[in-house]
């Protein structure tokens, strides 16, 4: 189809202007060289040059996320029950078990926001999300499933009910996040970059932190070699279905 598209096009150009007055021909034929030569690098190189803005991209945000976290320690406000100073985004006294009543929320990138949580229950989800303990706000050090808080001694995922919510949250962001990865799997090259992005934050990132180097070491790999095939056939036939599986995928 393509190529008697082509051919009607220069038919009725060559008819229009036997010699080329103006180079329309010649111009065509110049820029089907320079896509038949850039176009192979392309394909190639496209998908390399996204995954180095991811890295790039990720990066920034590792060194934004310990900037803020240097400014907690400063911004922790006096229990109102036994004066013990906590995060302002706890959901509770690590010392007396006091609740807090509307606590400030926490940006993704660790830094505390003015506005207040609506629930406890969503506060705690929130600091799951960012690998925190859901009662003092403290980070969970080390990876996997089955951490402690030193602080306040809670266990990571022990409540089974806000286990099971927690991963309901991210399962809710599914349908939207597909929705947006296929518009932005239309823009070349950088509708990857932002997609990859955009659902490795949503849905990849609240479970991957939990996860330990050699849990599913084979999977990971295997799914490390299909996301590269996807990427190059978002370069060669179209985002719009390559990026939603890669979300897919991943989740």
């Amino acid at each position: 189809m393509g190529s008697t598209l082509r051919g009607g096009v220069l038919g009725i150009l060559t008819e229009a202007d036997p010699d080329d007055a103006v180079n329309i021909r010649g111009f065509i034929s110049w820029v089907e060289d320079f896509i038949s030569v850039v176009g192979v690098w392309y394909l190639f190189f496209a998908p390399l040059v996204a995954w180095l803005f991811m890295l790039g991209f990720f990066g920034v945000l590792y060194l934004l996320r310990k900037h803020h976290e240097g400014k907690l320690e400063e911004a922790r406000v006096p229990c109102v029950k036994c004066g013990e100073r906590i995060h302002s985004f706890a959901t509770a006294c690590h010392h007396c078990g006091t609740g807090v009543e509307s606590p400030n929320i926490l940006g993704f990138l660790g830094g505390i926001k003015k506005e207040k949580a609506g629930s406890t229950e969503e506060q705690q989800l929130r600091l799951m999300r960012l690998k925190r303990s859901p009662l003092s706000g403290e980070h969970f050090e080390g990876k996997g499933v089955d951490l402690k808080c030193e602080q306040d001694g809670t266990k990571a995922f022990s409540d089974p009910a806000l286990t099971q919510s927690y991963i309901g949250s991210v399962a809710d962001k599914l349908p939207r996040v597909l929705v947006v990865s296929a518009l932005l799997g239309i823009v070349p090259v950088l509708g990857l970059i932002a997609g990859v992005i955009y659902y490795r934050l949503r849905l990849v990132a609240p479970f991957r932190r939990y996860l330990t180097f050699g849990q599913s070491f084979v999977t990971k790999w295997l799914l490390r070699l299909i996301l590269i095939a996807l990427a190059v056939l978002r370069v060669s036939f179209g985002g719009i279905i390559a990026v939603p599986l890669m979300a897919l995928l991943n989740f």
